[in-house]
């Protein structure tokens, strides 16, 4: 009662459930009429990341379970200390199942009866960072509106923070949505796309084909999936409609919330008893009968770094010497965001243990919006990573963002790839030639750093040789690209004995290499016949082989000694004839059996001569195992 010339007071109490404005009209009646009030409020983005969970609607039976997750937006740890709700309808479980009541980490204010006596480290959250807490369930028993809230007290003291939960339970025929929204968190402007899935669950009596998908408003940072489905009833099972996908680089606006409706509209089509045909009931096949909500937070900025400096050479003298300093490398990293970022972590990958190491990191690290730090180092472990090429990761997490940093070793060095096989890796041999003969070899350089080389200079010293490019590739290697070069020499006439010179190489980023060639020049050299001998086809347990003949130019008797392959494989072997079939009789001798200098009969001057077969057989390395596909040997 309001005396004459009184007042009253009545406490209008704002809980805002979404971000942005809110008007409405509060209606007071008293006996002397209907007086109204503009009511006006603005709701804000919560800094806990906390939201409402409102318009969920599940089916009579069915279960509503969302978890709950907060996040510490300040710079020191923060401990959850109470939580309960306000419902006995709807229950609070552990994230791993585990049901309770309420909670409370102060033993002075929680019942034995409804409180679990729990380790604080679940609620404990360290700063910047995100931890899920609980998982509410609601049990729609019963067809009704249920509201009720949940209510979360830290050692900040205050009020705390209130959750609105409002569930609509309904046993009416028709399409329920698994979740309340879809919600896509924060993103950055620049994140690669989400996607989410719409599930739905039937309340019909008979199978329901979902017909369309469609968007309440044009987006075009938001793209629907979607394909007709059939949707089988049951309160438990979960089908899947469509997928909403959220690309932040396709969002038009600098606005810092999207929100909208997809709508699904079906066409129902009912089975009768098998006596009767099926038909499509018409004028409500194009009705929409579920509309769900998506949410998505946009941040627009990044951290980005200077490449440079996760760049380390590991085979030259520079970078080594600078990485054994005590003090490392420091990482300036950038700020692109309207808003101070704290870093929080740096994480290097396990296959970096022992290689680099981050050193003078002190979290939380603060970097002003627009600003660049340097909020740690790289200390690179030289003696270990010493030749090592390798393109790591490293993770900076913040309270923005968790960025992903390219580190790369590399040589600056390129791979020598012969164009035949070399007794010797790393060098390049021409065999043996006569002495008024020119022998070329092809080879390539390969670049195997993870990062592109320039090829700044490739040459040859002596007048006896002569370089030359192969292809008509571009300076510059990307990593796995090759460049082809032709290696041609023609030794002095009447020398006898070995040229050995070498191949200089130079890349941009100061590397230099050498590759060493060595041609041995005689009065005559042995060519085979043919110059490459091609097998015909074979199988296991049908050997390929072929005659091989070997052209001697020399102008006396030629004993051979060895024959070997390059590079070494059991697979090939070769078949010696009978010395006699030569020159001069011996003993009947194979590659297997005899010694080096009895292997072969002598060799007529400037004749030709079969030596023997070349065989290639499968079976000298899988036995009788060839054609079973796994070992007969393994269980």
């Amino acid at each position: 009662t309001v005396p004459p010339g009184g007042n009253a007071t009545f406490d209008v109490v704002f809980l805002a459930t979404r971000a942005g404005t809110t008007e409405n009209t509060l209606y007071i009646r008293t006996s002397a009429g209907q007086h109204r009030y503009q009511v006006f409020g603005v709701g804000l983005p919560s800094p806990y990341r906390v939201r409402a969970m409102l318009g969920a609607r599940i089916p009579l039976n069915a279960s509503f379970a969302p978890s709950l997750q907060l996040y510490n937006p300040n710079s020191e740890p923060l401990q959850v200390t109470e939580m309960f709700s306000s419902s006995a309808d709807l229950h609070l479980e552990l994230p791993s199942g585990i049901g309770i009541n309420s909670w409370s980490s102060n033993p002075r204010t929680s019942s034995s009866s409804s409180t679990a006596k729990l380790d604080e480290s679940p609620w404990r959250i360290p700063p910047y960072e995100t931890r899920t807490l609980m998982r509410l369930r609601l049990i729609g028993r019963s067809a009704a509106n249920h509201s009720a809230f949940v209510r979360l007290r830290t050692s900040l003291g205050g009020p705390g923070l209130v959750l609105p939960v409002q569930v609509q339970v309904s046993g009416q025929p028709g399409l329920y949505s698994c979740s309340d929204r879809l919600y896509f968190g924060q993103m950055l402007s620049s994140e690669q796309q989400r996607r989410l899935q719409i599930r739905v669950t039937s309340l019909y009596s008979e199978p329901t084909l979902v017909s369309s998908a469609e968007l309440e408003s044009p987006n075009p940072a938001v793209q629907l999936l979607f394909r007709p489905v059939q949707v089988l009833p049951g309160p438990a099972r979960e089908t899947p409609v469509a997928i909403v996908v959220f690309d932040p680089a396709k969002a038009a606006d600098r606005r810092l919330h999207w929100t909208g409706n997809p709508s699904i509209r079906l066409h129902r089509r009912v089975a009768f008893p098998p006596r009767s045909a099926q038909i499509i009931l018409r004028g409500g096949d194009s009705r929409q009968l579920l509309s769900v909500p998506y949410e998505a937070s946009l941040l627009h900025g990044a951290l980005t770094h200077a490449e440079n400096a996760t760049v380390f050479n590991t085979g030259g003298k520079s970078d080594t010497a600078d990485a054994d300093a005590s003090e490392g490398r420091p990482v300036p990293i950038k700020n692109s965001f309207d808003r101070t970022v704290a870093v929080t972590g740096v994480e290097l990958p396990q296959s970096a243990d022992g290689l680099l190491s981050v050193v003078g990191f002190k979290p939380p690290a603060l970097i002003p919006a627009g600003k660049t730090a340097a909020p740690f180092r790289l200390r690179l472990n030289a003696s270990a990573a010493a030749g090592r090429q390798a393109e790591l990761r490293l993770t900076v997490r913040s309270n923005a963002t968790a960025a992903s940093l390219p580190v790369l070793l590399h040589t600056g060095l390129l791979t020598l790839l012969p164009g035949r096989p070399q007794p010797e890796p790393g060098s390049l041999d021409l065999g043996t030639v006569a002495t008024d003969a020119v022998t070329s070899l092809e080879f390539a350089l390969r670049n195997d750093n993870p990062l592109p080389v320039s090829l700044e200079s490739v040459s040859v010293h002596s007048s006896l040789a002569e370089l030359r490019r192969a292809d008509s590739g571009a300076g510059r290697l990307g990593p796995g690209e090759s460049a082809a070069f032709v290696l041609t020499v023609r030794p002095p006439a009447d020398f006898y004995g070995v040229v050995i010179d070498d191949v200089a190489i130079r890349t941009e980023r100061g590397a230099t290499q050498s590759v060493q060639y060595v041609l041995r020049t005689a009065d005559g050299v042995l060519t085979p016949v043919p110059a490459r001998p091609l097998l015909e086809a074979g199988y296991p347990g049908r050997p390929a082989c072929r005659w091989l003949s070997v052209h001697s130019s020399f102008p006396e008797p030629l004993r051979l000694r060895q024959l070997s392959f390059l590079p070494p494989d059991p697979r090939f072997h070769f078949q010696l004839l009978q010395p006699a079939r030569l020159a001069e009789p011996t003993a009947g001798l194979t590659t297997e059996s005899a010694g080096s200098e009895q292997l072969f009969g002598l060799m007529k001057p400037f004749q030709t001569a079969t030596i023997g077969k070349l065989c290639f057989d499968h079976r000298r390395v899988c036995g009788n195992d060839c054609y079973v596909g796994f070992s007969t040997s393994s269980s």
